[in-house]
C-alpha cells in the first residue's frame, strides 16, 4: 500500500493506492468466449485440429491464464478549509474519487472472484474471472461544518 498527503495552508490533497505483483488469474470469460466459437489468436491452430471447438478449450486451459499484476489508485481527494469569522469555527469542503484508476497486466480485473459460481452450484473463489466487474468508480462531495 502507499499513500500521499500534502497540505498547504487550508488546502489538502491526498491519494492512496496499492499494488500486487507475481500472481496469476484464470480468465473464464476468455475461455468461454473461445468455446462458443470466438477466435483467440493466442491459441495455436495445430492444437485445434481434429478436436471439436466446444470441447477443445478443456485441453489447453493454460492459454487462458493471465498475469494478475496491478497498480490501483483507490482514492484521490482534495479539500479546502474555510475559516469564517462568526458563528462557525470551520467549514471544510471536499471532493473524493474512489477507484479512479487501475493499471493491469491482463484483460481482467485481477481482484475478480468467481461471482457467478454460486448460481451454478460452485463456490466463490479468488483467482478465477467469470462475469465479474471491477469495483465501481465513485464521486463523493463532502461538506463538514465545525461549530
Amino acid at each position: 500500500n502507499f499513500s500521499l498527503n500534502v497540505d498547504y495552508k487550508n488546502l489538502s490533497f491526498f491519494m492512496s493506492g496499492d499494488y500486487q505483483a507475481g500472481s496469476y488469474v484464470h480468465s473464464f470469460d476468455r475461455q468461454f468466449r473461445f468455446s462458443k466459437g470466438l477466435k483467440d489468436d493466442s491459441i495455436p491452430q495445430q492444437a485445434l485440429e481434429g478436436v471439436s471447438q466446444s470441447q477443445a478449450w478443456l485441453d489447453f486451459t493454460n492459454f487462458f491464464v493471465e498475469k494478475a499484476d496491478f497498480l490501483k489508485i483507490r482514492n484521490i481527494g482534495i479539500s479546502y478549509a474555510f475559516n469564517p469569522r462568526k458563528l462557525l469555527e470551520k467549514i471544510i469542503v471536499g471532493f473524493n474519487v474512489y477507484n479512479p484508476f487501475a493499471f493491469t497486466a491482463s484483460s481482467v480485473d485481477p481482484e475478480a472472484t468467481l461471482s457467478g459460481g454460486l448460481s451454478q452450484g460452485a463456490v466463490t473463489t479468488g483467482g478465477i474471472n467469470y462475469s465479474t466487474y471491477s469495483t465501481p468508480r465513485q464521486y463523493i462531495f463532502t461538506v463538514r461544518i465545525v461549530f
